[in-house]
């Protein structure tokens, strides 16, 4: 995997007149795992979405590879994975539909082990309406985790998810970034995350 570099400087973000966040900087690079941490209301999605170029901050750059995102936003999605709030799954296809949809042939092997590794093997021709929102978040991550895109932004991933598939993601994560991958998580969780090389504290505004 490809070195790279993420980097935000100066960050500002206004909703109408209310102060979201401001002066937000940091620079992370290939194996660093960065832990937005707050409560609720304190600007974590606002800031994820802005890393993700579906929101655009007042002032500020964000930069990947030292380019501006702005110039270069297909690139950028190109290398980009992103898991919000909502899963982004087609609830009238299967599980194995959702997740082979753009997924690259050779990647299925891999694919197979995230599957088995959050224990979906016997849902796989189960329709996503069907599934509970702990399977459907598997599901969401699954794609996340085969998609060999270097930059992961997740946001809440632990929603809703059961102890040993927090065990299993935090695996994933470790590998993804001893591998040269980035990852930025948003979290609420007061517990420590083995993986992580950084953190940023949101306050409530």
């Amino acid at each position: 995997m490809n070195r790279s570099l993420l980097q935000l400087e100066s960050l500002e973000l206004y909703r109408e007149d209310h102060l979201i966040f401001t002066d937000i900087s940091f620079r992370i690079e290939s194996g660093d795992h960065l832990v937005i941490r707050g409560q609720n209301g304190s600007g974590k999605t606002s800031l994820i979405r802005t890393i993700c170029g579906l929101t655009q901050a007042d002032k500020g750059l964000i930069l990947w590879n030292e380019i501006s995102i702005d110039q270069s936003l297909i690139n950028y999605y190109e290398q980009l994975a992103y898991l919000g709030h909502k899963n982004g799954l087609i609830p009238e296809l299967t599980l194995n539909e959702n997740i082979n949809y753009g997924l690259h042939e050779a990647d299925r092997v891999e694919q197979d082990q995230v599957v088995k590794g959050f224990r979906l093997e016997g849902l796989r021709h189960s329709l996503i309406q069907n599934l509970s929102n702990g399977e459907s978040r598997k599901t969401a991550l699954s794609k996340v985790i085969s998609s060999k895109k270097p930059l992961w932004v997740l946001d809440e991933p632990y929603a809703n998810l059961d102890s040993d598939s927090i065990s299993y993601l935090n695996n994933c994560i470790g590998e993804h970034i001893n591998k040269g991958g980035i990852v930025i998580t948003s979290t609420n969780r007061n517990d420590t995350i083995e993986t992580k090389t950084t953190e940023l504290l949101m306050g409530s505004t």
